[in-house]
Parts: C-alpha cells; structure tokens; sequence
C-alpha cells in the first residue's frame, strides 16, 4: 500500500498535468461535500466530487465541458465556482456510470493520496450503480439533465433525445440524436409503461434497439420540473424493458432528488 501511494504521488503529475498537483485535489476533495453548485434551466442542483458526473457550461459560441473524475477539471471548475461558493448556469450535467475503469481509477489513486470524502446521500448509488453495470443492470449506464436552446432543442453533440420520447412515439417519428451509422440504426421500437407516468404526465416510454449481445439499448427523455430535461440510458433483455426501465428511473429519480435540496448531504 506505501509503495503503491508513493507510486502513485510520483506519475501523478505526469497523468493529469500541472494543474492537479496533490495539494490542489486534496484540498478540493476535503472543501466540504460540494465541489459545483449549478443550474440547469431553473433547476438547481448541488454536486459532489464522485466521479460518475460532469458539467457543460457555456463559454461563447463552445461548450466547456468538466468531467468530474479528472482531477484537472475539478480544479478549474472548483476556481470557476469559487470552491462551491458561486453558482454556475450549465447546459448539461452528465451522469456516467459504464465506464468503471475510467471512473475508479483516477479516484482511487486521488484517495490514496488526499483521503476523499463522499457525501453518504450519495456515496451508495454511486457504489452500486457502478457495480450494477455489468450485473444485475438496474441502474442507468449514463443520464443527462439538460436544458433546451432557444429553439426548443437539446443541445448539440451529447447525442440527446428530443425533449419528449412520448410525444416522438405518439407521431411516429424516428428518435434523433444518435448519430446514424447505417440504415439499421433508423429501426427504433417504443415501449410505453402502463403504470409509470413522467412528471408532465405522459407514460415513460422508451425508444430502444436491438443490439449484438442481445440484450436492448434504451433511452427515455421527459420533462424534469423548472424547464430542465432528462435523459435516461440504459441497457435490458428485451423483454424486461418496462420493468428495468422503471427501476433505472427510480434511481435516477432519487438521486435527483438528493441533489435538488438546499442542504442535500451528510458525512
């Protein structure tokens, strides 16, 4: 373990650049629970350095994107909201939990080195839905919380939904967003819960397809609350795509929830 941190202390600056020396992570990691305080739309969501998120704020005509499990990034953002002091507008905030090696690995060496602190409303569904990816798969692969242009669209490049996957169902039109490889990737399938219902009213319904490993990717997008949206991405045997729908949403939806409160963490 001492070799391993001493190791890990030497390549460090190395890997993440100047920027994240170990005294700038460790003192970001040990600044409270909350890194980011930010807004999307009217929603106000406080965020902690897990590494499963990242913020996309607007920077002119670009988008500026901070992902979270580089420690580089949680310095920038941290100076940019004056140590989670200052709110800042964001376009999207991510939630990525498929890749674990991309996740884990800057994390752990950043713990071995500060001693991080996770926020305890958090820290369980992060652990678990990293570990559910390639399990059981009831927690999402990745989400986005965005808000709409002022033409009423998601935003360009995070290959989001239309702002209703219902309302896409309803009129049969093909689900955009997704990058169209061939012509197999126009063969979306809708799947409408009969029970559950998105905030706006709407059943939750799914676009899906069919993949090579036989199992569906799924994607769901529905109006949050304050103007913010959601998309919701996740993997199911074709069959259960109601049920592990509804699961992966719960989750998400609580989480949401969590970030939404004005004191949203303990330690």
């Amino acid at each position: 373990m001492i070799l391993l941190a001493t190791t890990a202390r030497a390549v460090w600056p190395s890997l993440f650049g100047r920027a994240s020396i170990p005294g700038s992570v460790k003192a970001i990691y040990q600044h409270g629970n909350v890194v980011c305080r930010v807004r999307v739309a009217g929603l106000r969501l406080g965020l902690p350095t897990a590494p499963v998120f990242s913020v996309s704020v607007a920077n002119g005509i670009q988008t500026r994107l901070y992902c979270f499990e580089i420690p580089a990034d949680l310095v920038l953002l941290s100076e940019r909201t004056r140590q989670g002091s200052r709110e800042t507008s964001a376009i999207v905030v991510g939630l990525m939990f498929h890749d674990v090696f991309k996740l884990w690995m800057p994390w752990k060496i950043a713990c071995l080195m500060g001693g991080c602190r996770w926020p305890a409303a958090v820290r369980d569904i992060v652990i678990q839905g990293t570990r559910d990816y390639r399990g059981n798969r009831n927690y999402p692969t990745r989400a986005h919380i965005f808000a709409l242009d002022a033409r009423g669209e998601p935003p360009q490049g995070f290959g989001l939904l239309t702002p209703s996957t219902y309302a896409d169902s309803v009129a049969g039109r093909p689900v955009t967003g997704e990058k169209i490889r061939n012509p197999a990737d126009l063969k979306w399938s809708y799947e409408r819960s009969p029970t559950r219902v998105t905030p706006d009213g709407n059943p939750f319904t799914t676009a899906w397809q069919r993949v090579p490993n036989g199992l569906a990717n799924c994607r769901a997008t529905y109006h949050w609350r304050d103007g913010a949206h959601v998309h919701i991405v996740f993997q199911s045997p074709p069959d259960e795509i109601e049920l592990r729908g509804s699961i992966a949403d719960e989750h998400l939806r609580k989480l949401l929830e969590t970030l939404g409160r004005e004191t949203p963490y303990d330690t």
